[in-house]
């Protein structure tokens, strides 16, 4: 799994964190990394060190932080930076992409590709949009996830998860559900099935797996297999009516 958040910190400078989530055994050992390539979406691109846990094998990089031992092993991971843009993008683009790309996700994942997964990209991004009135509407950060997007469910049980998203700004907050991508404007598409239609082709019974736009509440009623899931979530914010 994985996220970008920016803060603004100063006018056109945002500080930038890249979080993942990472399977730490096995064949995901790949997609463990010291660092990532960031792309700034101004023609700008960094490369950021891990930036949270302990060098504890003394390479110089900070190694993340492991979250959970059982039933698989998962790590936390952070890449932080900070980047000032030149000012506001020209039209009719007036927006910057902010993107990670990782050519590697974890193994195993049962709604891609059958759990072929771990060759599939990885791929993350956040939209920095500049009103043409940057006075009247004001600049942004983005919305923080309070809750990981790392959750366990329970074959035949209903499942609940919310990623609790709080805006600084108090702007308002739309979810959707997308096709996770493999690198800008690319999504997965041949390889991925949303959890409920998986369930669908490889068991019996209904199935369902709805996100609530106001809320992002997801409810999947039920899960159907052991193993691991991917989705992806589109937030968009309003601001005086304004995206």
């Amino acid at each position: 799994a994985g996220e970008v958040i920016y803060k603004l910190i100063g006018n056109f400078q945002y500080e930038v964190t890249v979080i993942t989530y990472t399977k730490y055994d096995g064949q995901s050992i790949l997609a463990d990394h010291d660092t990532v390539q960031v792309s700034w979406g101004d023609g700008v691109v960094q490369t950021l060190p891990r930036t949270n846990g302990v060098d504890a094998d003394g390479n110089g990089f900070l190694d993340g932080i492991i979250i959970a031992t059982s039933p698989i092993t998962i790590k936390k991971n952070e890449y932080k930076a900070t980047h000032t843009y030149p000012g506001v993008p020209p039209p009719p683009n007036r927006f910057y992409i902010i993107e990670f790309y990782d050519q590697n996700r974890i193994d195993g994942i049962n709604n891609i590709d059958n759990g072929n997964s771990v060759n599939i990209p990885f791929y993350v991004e956040d939209t920095l949009m500049f009103n043409a009135d940057v006075n009247t509407i004001g600049f942004n950060s983005s919305p923080v996830l309070k809750n990981p997007p790392i959750d366990y469910a329970k074959i035949n049980e209903t499942f609940y998860h919310n990623p609790a998203a709080v805006d600084a700004e108090g702007d308002s907050l739309d979810f959707k559900l997308i096709t996770p991508l493999q690198d800008q404007d690319n999504p997965v598409s041949l390889f991925y099935q949303i959890p409920d239609a998986y369930c669908l082709n490889c068991c019996t019974g209904t199935n369902t797996f709805t996100l609530d736009k106001h809320t992002g509440e997801i409810v999947w009623t039920t899960p159907c297999r052991v193993g691991v899931f991917n989705i992806a979530i589109l937030i968009t914010e309003f601001r005086r009516g304004v995206k």
